[in-house]
């Protein structure tokens, strides 16, 4: 069994580091075979034109949050940014049309269809940062949202409030899912005095070569 799943490990090694070695990723693979990872990562931000690059400040993790700067990502957690290469085809952004196209095609959504689709963020405490004060509980979170989905409220209306974004986070990424789309943007709070900042949050980060990995397999 040892051997069986020593086997899969490897050639999934070897498909990727040949991955690495094609044309599409060549660029990024001499400068990683060039520097250390954290120069790596910082030439890396100005490829962002180059190759379709999103930034995390911690853990690399599904429905997690993401960034195309990675001075953002750093804002976060400065010792562990890692980054992924995603193909731009996956992207949906949301904007108060999408919103509005989501509103008109969920029309029939129920109550009970809305908590089957935030339970497992609910398990995973993926919305534990903005459930606070009046969103405390489960109930108020799906009462919240089901009735903003229900509104004719515009979506920018909340789009850079961090805690009601936030709460709309699962059903937006469902409704990607419908359009076979892995990753939703949005232009959020961070930065507000600025004028806020696009950020992204991946559904499935599994499916994309990390920066980590590039770096890794160019230093063997």
């Amino acid at each position: 069994m040892e051997y069986i799943f020593f086997y899969i490990y490897f050639m999934k090694f070897i498909k990727l580091f040949e991955a690495f070695t094609e044309n599409e990723f060549i660029h990024l693979y001499k400068i990683a075979k060039e520097f250390d990872y954290d120069t790596f990562l910082v030439k890396t931000d100005s490829l962002v034109f180059t190759y379709d690059i999103l930034y995390r400040g911690g853990q690399l993790q599904n429905q997690c949050f993401m960034t195309d700067y990675i001075g953002h990502a750093k804002g976060y957690d400065e010792e562990n940014v890692d980054g992924i290469i995603y193909n731009h085809k996956d992207l949906l952004r949301f904007n108060d049309k999408t919103f509005d196209d989501l509103r008109n095609e969920l029309k029939y959504l129920t109550k009970k269809d809305l908590k089957a689709i935030y339970l497992p963020f609910f398990k995973n405490h993926r919305l534990f940062d903005a459930m606070v004060d009046k969103y405390e509980s489960e109930n108020k979170v799906i009462n919240f949202v089901f009735k903003f989905i229900k509104s004719d409220i515009p979506y920018d209306n909340i789009q850079q409030n961090k805690v009601k974004n936030d709460l709309m986070i699962p059903i937006m990424l469902y409704y990607a899912k419908t359009k076979d789309k892995n990753i939703i943007s949005f232009w959020g709070g961070d930065y507000i005095d600025y004028g806020g900042a696009e950020e992204f949050v991946v559904n499935d980060v599994s499916i994309y070569p990390t920066l980590k990995d590039i770096w890794n397999k160019a230093n063997l």
